[in-house]
């Protein structure tokens, strides 16, 4: 690491020269990158195995897991001291899992939800272990924001076809829950994309995620057309979920990004005024409502004003007919307006994640320093030990303190990349990653079990673990 990086704060990313790394990356490596980054876009595609529901992305990670083992054994993968906050957090997280284990007899669901987190915890962990160089770290962002293409590729299908490719082979093969899965969002108000998440929400947040690796590539290794592409690209079918939580984390990602890029204000603000507008068309788009309002007011004007006859008159009733156009077109925006707002204020869908708020509050109440544990969280009509605030459902479930060691997992990178002087770089990602995801989790509670973060946590880690095993900056007196 070179010492005039440690002082360099304005601009806050490296030059695109220093870090043009991706492309020095051999081909086998990049191709299990690939691999692991579909898996995990790939969400609904479970196959029942022994019992279990087996993904794609648990294949490739207990594969993983597997090549760990033969590279400790081998004397390939041995303890570092960079491994050591991790470690200490992790075991303090498990610890915490196992006591909340141990309490759910009779909950066998509540149980494998615990056993697949501490997986989603060790795939974290693989990343940090194997993903220890910026090279490498490039390599896995851009595959990451690559899987997007065969996200965008599910959403087009699924608009013309009303269903997810392949999807007679999932209802076959997976569990009982998968096989009787809504996949397609279609309700009375709206259509919603959802690519392979079968919720709209997690492919909104999903593509918050590629935005901020765009956002980051484009600023710490090379300006370049396909980036912008991507950006576009992830940006309009982040709209078309209409998913509030993704939208407002995305806003809060692009004010991150104008107070820590001087190069990216003006991009910030654009794309903070696409952001809105492209909300704003995507709820006429897939509304319901809307699209049969258009389809009757341009009817009645085909209907009552033929083009030619108004074409040739130049009178009271053209001006009359163009009028009648007029108000159509007001109507139609205003029509647009409403089904907006009823998106963005649904009364129903804010009391029901209100309840969940209310009921995660209660159960903080009652046990605020140890907390009384998932069950407690379960309510009537949901399988889901859920506050809908993953701040709250940690205070419910785990207490003040287990809370703390969660917010270590999450705030240690951020505390360390600005307290050593990293690389302005990766002080650049960590903030925008960490910022943005702790905005999202005020919104919807998937801290616990989307595997997606921990792609993203295992990167965040390894730049502050790199910070903390170097020498502290020093300054040179003038």
């Amino acid at each position: 690491m070179h010492p005039e990086t440690h002082a360099r704060l304005d601009p806050p990313v490296a030059s695109g020269k220093q870090l043009r790394f991706a492309s020095r990356i051999d081909g086998l490596t990049f191709a299990f990158y690939v691999t692991l980054c579909l898996s995990l876009v790939l969400y609904v595609y479970r196959v029942a195995v022994a019992g279990v529901n087996l993904s794609l992305y648990r294949a490739v990670l207990l594969g993983w897991l597997a090549y760990l083992g033969v590279d400790v054994l081998r004397g390939r993968v041995r303890p570092e001291r960079r491994f050591g906050p991790f470690l200490a957090v992790a075991s303090a997280m498990v610890v915490i899992n196992v006591i909340d284990f141990a309490s759910l007899q009779g909950f066998p669901d509540l149980r494998r939800d615990i056993i697949h987190h501490l997986l989603n915890v060790t795939f974290a962990g693989l990343v940090l272990v194997y993903v220890d160089t910026p090279e490498r770290r490039f390599a896995l962002l851009r595959a990451f924001m690559v899987s997007s293409l065969l996200t965008t590729a599910i959403t087009l299908y699924s608009a013309f076809y009303d269903r997810l490719p392949v999807e007679s082979l999932i209802r076959s093969m997976g569990s009982t829950l998968t096989k009787s899965q809504t996949y397609i969002s279609d309700d009375l108000s709206f259509e919603r994309a959802t690519a392979a998440f079968f919720d709209p929400n997690f492919y909104g947040i999903y593509s918050l995620l590629v935005l901020l690796v765009v956002m980051y590539l484009w600023l710490a290794d090379r300006p370049a057309r396909h980036l912008v592409a991507f950006f576009a690209l992830n940006l309009v079918c982040l709209s078309l979920t209409l998913s509030r939580t993704a939208v407002v984390g995305t806003l809060a990602a692009l004010g991150l990004s104008f107070l820590l890029a001087r190069r990216s204000r003006v991009f910030s603000v654009v794309s903070a005024v696409a952001v809105v507008a492209l909300l704003y068309a995507a709820t006429s788009v897939q509304s319901h409502a809307v699209r049969q309002s258009l389809r009757r007011e341009i009817e009645q004007i085909t209907s009552s004003t033929p083009d030619s006859q108004t074409a040739s008159k130049g009178g009271r009733e053209g001006r009359d007919a163009g009028d009648s156009h007029g108000t159509s077109v007001v109507g139609s925006v205003g029509a647009v307006a409403e089904v907006t707002s009823v998106r963005v204020a649904d009364g129903k869908s804010i009391e029901g994640r209100l309840d969940h708020i209310r009921q995660g509050w209660r159960v903080f109440q009652s046990s605020p320093v140890w907390g009384h544990g998932s069950a407690a969280l379960l309510g009537k009509h949901t399988r889901w030990a859920s506050a809908h605030v993953s701040v709250l459902t940690l205070l419910a479930r785990y207490g003040v303190l287990g809370t703390a060691v969660y917010m270590v997992f999450l705030l240690w990178p951020l505390w360390m990349i600005w307290r050593r002087g990293a690389p302005a770089s990766d002080r650049y990602f960590v903030t925008l990653v960490t910022g943005t995801l702790m905005v999202v989790y005020l919104g919807y509670d998937i801290l616990l079990f989307f595997e997606l973060q921990y792609l993203f946590f295992g990167v965040t880690w390894g730049m502050a673990t790199d910070a903390w095993c170097s020498p502290p900056p020093t300054v040179v007196a003038a």
